[in-house]
């Protein structure tokens, strides 16, 4: 099974970041722009886990009960590797409590704890908006980045989940098999 375990976004922060993606559409790029459906911040990633693993993965889950809710904030738009050669699309953001690193840690910890293999790479707190396929228009999509400019409100961080990722052809179909509410 491929799993990840992310917070999930409210629809109304989801319904202005669909504002942010239709601003960069415009370039005619050919990105493959994430569905708001399909939107979270993940904190970990795990690509091949057994059925029989899940108790143990809610079990790393629960150890986030003791995190309190927390409000973010979408602040700047990035890309990986880089902007200047950009494969994945997203939102940066304020984290004024680290609350997201928190998370992180704890469940890299409890994942560890338990044998999993954890992403070595310093964790950036971000939302994937797109995923870039080609280089057509890729210089028009640079400069409509650079030119973008927008303002979300602060919203709130209040559970953390496991979720199923499957994958098919229509795109990935996700599954929630646990949450646990912040403190």
């Amino acid at each position: 099974m491929r799993c990840f375990i992310a917070s999930k976004i409210k629809q109304s922060v989801l319904d202005e970041v669909v504002k942010i993606q239709n601003k960069l559409k415009t370039a005619g790029s050919t990105t493959k722009w994430v569905k708001p459906e399909n939107m979270h911040f993940t904190y970990h990633f795990l690509p091949n886990v057994s059925q029989d693993k899940i108790p143990v993965l809610k079990d790393v889950v629960s150890l986030c009960k003791s995190v309190e809710q927390f409000k973010i904030k979408l602040t700047h738009i990035g890309a990986f590797p880089s902007l200047k050669r950009p494969s994945v699309l997203w939102l940066g953001i304020e984290d004024k409590t680290s609350s997201t690193t928190k998370i992180h840690e704890i469940l890299k910890n409890g994942l560890q704890e338990n044998g999993f293999d954890v992403d070595a790479r310093s964790y950036i707190a971000h939302l994937t908006i797109g995923r870039i396929r080609s280089s057509k228009n890729l210089n028009i999509l640079k400069k409509e980045i650079l030119n973008l400019e927008f303002s979300l409100s602060e919203f709130t961080i209040d559970k953390v989940s496991l979720i199923e990722s499957k994958l098919n052809s229509c795109g990935p179909l996700y599954e929630n098999l646990y949450s646990i509410n912040l403190q």
